[in-house]
């Protein structure tokens, strides 16, 4: 298990601070697993970090040999709030 700093655009922000965004789209470069930490921050282009974290669990995994259409190094992360 391995844990992950991200940021997250404040566009998806409210989503995921809500409970309504379930998963999030990345490049698949830090090969993730199911049971990771995301440590997801709050960052905007205008001003850098806002100072906001919110922590998900990786519950599932979706690969692009799994579901044509995903690009070759993305993957979907299927989340749940930490804990």
């Amino acid at each position: 298990m391995a844990t992950h700093e991200l940021k997250v655009i404040p566009r998806f922000w409210a989503k995921l601070e809500m409970g309504d965004l379930t998963f999030q789209l990345r490049r698949n470069d830090r090969d993730y697993r199911v049971g990771d930490i995301l440590r997801l921050k709050e960052y905007s282009h205008d001003y850098g970090f806002t100072g906001s974290t919110l922590v998900f669990d990786v519950t599932y995994i979706l690969l692009p040999e799994d579901m044509p259409g995903i690009e070759r190094g993305w993957c979907i992360l299927g989340v749940k709030p930490h804990g």
